[in-house]
């Protein structure tokens, strides 16, 4: 957890995943903040979860640490319309899904590290790097995991990490 500390956690998207990666940061005492469109409606339940809501370009370049939340197939227009452009060099980008990394349509910048936590089924999250400058991508993976609760999941013996 400490790799997170002092750190900045933008969440954009706020749907299911998104909501309960931010809750989940937010009570393990990080500042979260979430990325939403001007006239997004869940921008109303953020507020109600008492949790701070920026445009997404906004959150993306305050945050040292950037979660994409929001399904594969917007993955690659949010992307290049609202993140690419405002990451701060050295950041850490981390996704939901591997997808848009894997077929090339989402290429974060060389300074860029980027990971990515996937559910596996209910029992199962495998967590990967898939770009690392600076050498502590998996660190910052694990602590963000930690941070969203899945480290408590993983007490259960029925949890399954996968680290790649």
């Amino acid at each position: 957890m400490n790799a997170l500390k002092n750190k900045t956690i933008a969440i954009v998207g706020y749907g299911q995943r998104g909501r309960a990666h931010a809750l989940g940061l937010h009570r393990a005492g990080h500042r979260v903040v979430v990325g939403l469109p001007a006239g997004a409606s869940a921008r109303v339940e953020v507020c109600g979860d008492r949790l701070d809501v920026l445009t997404v370009e906004h959150a993306v370049s305050i945050a040292q640490v950037v979660a994409m939340h929001v399904s594969p197939e917007e993955h690659d227009q949010l992307y290049m319309r609202a993140v690419h452009e405002h990451l701060n060099p050295g950041a850490y980008l981390g996704f939901d899904r591997g997808i848009s990394l894997h077929r090339g349509s989402v290429v974060p910048p060389a300074s860029v590290n980027v990971f990515y936590i996937e559910p596996q089924g209910e029992a199962a999250m495998t967590i990967a790097v898939h770009q690392d400058p600076k050498g502590d991508t998996r660190s910052i993976a694990l602590a963000y995991a930690a941070g969203t609760e899945a480290g408590r999941a993983a007490e259960h013996e029925d949890m399954m990490f996968r680290v790649c």
